[in-house]
């Protein structure tokens, strides 16, 4: 929660559930291997205040949630299978969550990176994860001049992952932004290939973007603000006074929007900053959470400050709080269902499905 990714664990709310029948997971004797969940389960050692953080809809319309300190959930639509270290999961602490153009699930956690192969886990009856360690593979001969990430036993935080239109997986780290293909890992800033004028160090980058016109954008908790890579340039978009910087999303007219602490939500159109587009007064310890819908809305939530959920539809800023009734500021969107429910979290493993004109809650 100290790191700012985890506005997607901090800015978060509710629960409740109708009644169906579990569904049962067999292998190929019919034993039955996890008869789901109905609900999110309470927290569990110690976890008082987990919370459902990051979230994904796979090809097949499954939802995953993530958690800080609970592990993974997977919902099919009818109930949740529970995923934590007992199955393989690295870390019960969940950064970040990623489905690549093969189907194969990613999770980053707080101390490294697991893969779920779902249809392995169909053909086996298995739900078991495997850890991958990211260590430089590529050129190593090169990298180990410049990278400090060579031990596969190292513990690195994977705050965010991102799958480029080229079909690369980036994976932002404690350690540095790594970039995967078949042939395995290398550090992003070791690319023979890039111009890093700026000297910059890419580390703690806690969320990534590629926008409509190919660039990718990182932004960083450890000083470097928010930062542009057009597939040859790496360059600081921010002045030096954007120390802690978080969520970025693309709006409906290519606008980048990102939140920095101190900053409030600010506006980079290509040309120039904006910052404080909402105009608070204060905006110390303000860090906006980000998320866009399939419809291109942007939200707007800071569960730290009790402030009321907001979303941007291209023309005007509304208030979703007001407008549909919502008494509790601390929600978070998290995912989009098939079919066009947005799922909101909270604190304690709050999980609610707003249908558009009620909210059902899903957790105990």
């Amino acid at each position: 929660m100290k790191h700012i990714t985890h506005i997607l664990l901090f800015c978060i709310l509710v629960s409740s559930c109708n009644g169906q029948n579990p569904t049962v997971t067999v292998n190929k004797t019919n034993t039955p291997l996890n008869s789901g969940l109905l609900k999110i389960s309470k927290p569990e050692e110690g976890w008082q205040d987990a919370s459902i953080g990051t979230s994904i809809k796979d090809k097949n319309g499954n939802l995953w949630f993530g958690s800080n300190g609970q592990g993974v959930y997977r919902y099919d639509g009818k109930t949740f299978t529970h995923f934590t270290e007992k199955d393989g999961l690295f870390d019960n602490i969940v950064y970040s969550i990623l489905e690549d153009k093969s189907g194969n699930i990613w999770i980053g956690t707080k101390t490294g990176l697991s893969k779920y192969d779902p249809s392995n886990s169909l053909s086996t009856g298995s739900k078991t994860f495997t850890h991958v360690p990211i260590i430089v593979t590529i050129n190593l001969a090169y990298n180990q001049k410049h990278s400090q990430n060579n031990n596969p036993l190292y513990k690195n935080g994977v705050w965010c992952m991102l799958q480029d239109k080229d079909g690369i997986i980036w994976f932002g780290t404690d350690d540095g932004v790594f970039c995967y293909d078949r042939n395995g890992f290398i550090n992003f800033i070791d690319r023979t290939n890039i111009i890093n004028d700026d000297s910059l160090n890419m580390k703690a980058i806690v969320s990534m973007i590629q926008d409509s016109k190919g660039n990718i954008w990182f932004a960083s908790n450890l000083g470097e603000g928010l930062i542009r890579f057009d597939g040859k340039i790496l360059k600081r978009m921010t002045t030096k006074n954007f120390p802690w910087t978080a969520s970025i999303e693309e709006g409906k007219n290519g606008n980048i929007l990102f939140s920095s602490m101190g900053k409030g939500i600010c506006r980079f159109d290509r040309q120039t900053i904006t910052t404080n587009i909402f105009k608070e007064k204060d905006t110390h310890g303000l860090l906006y959470y980000i998320w866009k819908d399939k419809a291109g809305n942007i939200w707007f939530c800071d569960g730290y400050n009790n402030k009321p959920i907001l979303y941007y539809n291209g023309n005007v800023i509304i208030n979703f709080t007001e407008k549909n009734k919502l008494t509790d500021n601390n929600l978070a969107p998290v995912i989009e269902d098939n079919d066009g429910n947005i799922w909101f979290a909270s604190a304690s493993m709050g999980l609610y499905k707003y249908d558009k004109k009620n909210f059902i809650r899903y957790s105990e």
